[in-house]
């Protein structure tokens, strides 16, 4: 009955939308618990962290890869490998990898790796197939160009040479790399890079830059209710009728649990 009467209320009473009354709100409370003598230095910037913990938000919509940094998809990821993922994000992305060959007639074959070391790359109708480390040494070049993208295309100079175990040269016009893992969300990759980038700030007494990037952590800590694509749906359907304070956390709690993290 309770609920139902706070439902009622909220529907009523329109809510401040999560998104930067959210992050704004994290980060002013995040400062006082930062323990001492830190705690005084970012006392005094209270304001700028607070004003800047939407800047990640507004980046998303200048710089393609700054999506993939606010969340990623447990649920997807986790349940596709078959066991909990692993802190190399590279190795990740190559275990993932999926690739497709264009023939100079326009037709396509997807391969995919397989095995219990997914050593091996191929199609459903495929006999023989490729090893992973051939293809792997193309991707390793191509990717150098461009780190941050999700396809890379490679002429047929670029890849030639590529045979199947069977000892069979297989011939293409075009060579195409899909990342399928980060498009899920790199968010807990991405921790680690802005906790360098800051004790490198810290290091060179960089004050600016100290406060940039730790308003830039406050934003990407705040998305850990990001971690699940059931949760992220949920979020946005709730917030849309203000119900969001209600169902969020039962939620939140039971895609943790179901990954083990809660």
């Amino acid at each position: 009955m309770v609920n139902w009467l706070l439902i009622c209320f909220l529907l009523w009473h329109p809510l401040p939308e999560w998104g930067f009354f959210g992050h704004r709100m994290i980060n002013r409370q995040a400062v006082y618990t930062i323990p001492a003598p830190l705690n005084q230095f970012y006392k005094k910037h209270a304001p700028f962290l607070e004003e800047h913990g939407v800047d990640p938000d507004k980046r998303r919509y200048a710089i393609p890869q700054e999506y993939k940094r606010h969340y990623i998809d447990l649920d997807i990821l986790e349940d596709r490998k078959g066991e909990p993922l692993g802190l190399d994000l590279q190795a990740e992305i190559e275990q993932a990898l999926v690739v497709i060959l264009i023939s100079a007639e326009g037709d396509s074959s997807r391969w995919v790796r397989f095995g219990d070391q997914r050593a091996h790359y191929r199609t459903d109708s495929t006999k023989c197939p490729v090893l992973a480390s051939e293809l792997l040494a193309s991707f390793a070049s191509v990717q150098q160009e461009d780190p941050h993208a999700e396809t890379w295309i490679t002429s047929t100079n670029e890849g030639a040479g590529l045979h199947d175990t069977c000892g069979q040269e297989i011939s293409f016009a075009k060579m195409i790399f899909l990342d399928d893992f980060s498009i899920h969300g790199i968010l807990p990759y991405w921790l680690p890079v802005m906790q360098r980038r800051l004790t490198n700030a810290f290091l060179k007494r960089d004050i600016q830059m100290i406060l940039r990037l730790s308003a830039d952590i406050g934003h990407y800590i705040g998305m850990r209710m990001c971690l699940c694509t059931r949760l992220r749906i949920t979020m946005v359907n709730l917030r849309a009728n203000r119900v969001f304070m209600v169902f969020g956390r039962v939620e939140f709690r039971n895609c943790f649990r179901r990954n083990g993290i809660w």
